[in-house]
């Protein structure tokens, strides 16, 4: 199926600073995503940052420069399906070993983003992204965090030597045999439909935190002049994951995550 995104205008360049012009790619990527979700009936809903800028600021935290979304499990796999096919030609979808994490990474593929933690593999480009997380409901939250800490352990193990050694070899063995022998089986056996908790499978991110509830169903929410879907219990979402939410940050903790944001670097008759 062909959608028509003629209409959500790409500005990019419109931006004062490096870190405006950020903002304008991801609010287009967003507004994109969006609309083959209506599209295609896909639920979704902003999460951590981008939903508490959304709810304090009524758009982009000032100092933040990436979006979030939750995904159900379910519909996350439906959207990888069809992403490649819906997409325009400069964005991406990545997922899987090309990400080397428990979530998809939605790329600007025509600008440069180098973040002061994320290691890009040589098979993800290093673009302008939003982050797409699936969850999936769980029994209990101490298997799902010590199911996360496996998981963490291990990738951090196998990424820790850059060149091709004996021990680079065997670390990825034995990164695909704590996946197969404990972290599947234990991620599978704490799963549910009806599960209290909540949270990404499988992620590598310590900083992710697993919720109470699910944050569907959802209700609408401006964001940057848009109205978008976040939980319907936004302030609960908020005080688990934030505390005192609505409370701004001393000036020093104020950070923005990029390094280098580089807007446009070629053009999509480029890429093509």
């Amino acid at each position: 199926m062909s959608i028509d995104f003629s209409d959500i205008v790409d500005d990019r360049l419109t931006g004062k600073t490096p870190l405006e012009c950020a903002k304008k790619v991801e609010l287009r990527m967003l507004r994109i995503f969006d609309r083959i979700c209506k599209t295609y009936n896909l639920s979704y809903c902003l999460a951590y940052g981008t939903l508490l800028g959304a709810i304090r600021h009524k758009g982009f935290i000032p100092w933040d420069d990436d979006i979030d979304v939750h995904m159900p499990l379910s519909d996350y796999k439906k959207f990888v399906s069809i992403a490649q096919d819906v997409l325009p030609p400069e964005m991406g979808l990545y997922f899987g070993k090309a990400t080397q994490c428990g979530f998809g990474k939605l790329i600007d593929l025509i600008s440069y983003y180098q973040d002061e933690t994320v290691l890009h593999p040589g098979n993800m480009p290093s673009g302008i992204f939003i982050d797409i997380f699936p969850l999936r409901r769980y029994r209990s939250a101490s298997l799902y965090e010590f199911t996360k800490r496996i998981v963490r352990q291990a990738i951090l193990k196998t990424c820790s030597i850059g060149r091709v050694t004996l021990m680079s070899v065997f670390q990825k063995w034995f990164w695909e045999i704590v996946k197969y022998c404990m972290c599947y089986p234990i991620d599978f056996f704490n799963s549910s439909r009806t599960g209290k908790w909540t949270g990404v499978p499988l992620s590598m991110w310590g900083s992710l935190k697993i919720l109470p509830e699910y944050p569907f169903p959802v209700r609408m929410q401006m964001f940057e002049g848009f109205e978008f879907p976040v939980p319907e219990d936004s302030d609960k979402y908020l005080c688990t994951v934030y505390g005192d939410y609505m409370k701004l940050p001393p000036k020093e903790k104020r950070q923005t995550h990029a390094r280098i944001i580089v807007p446009l670097i070629k053009s999509v008759v480029e890429r093509s």
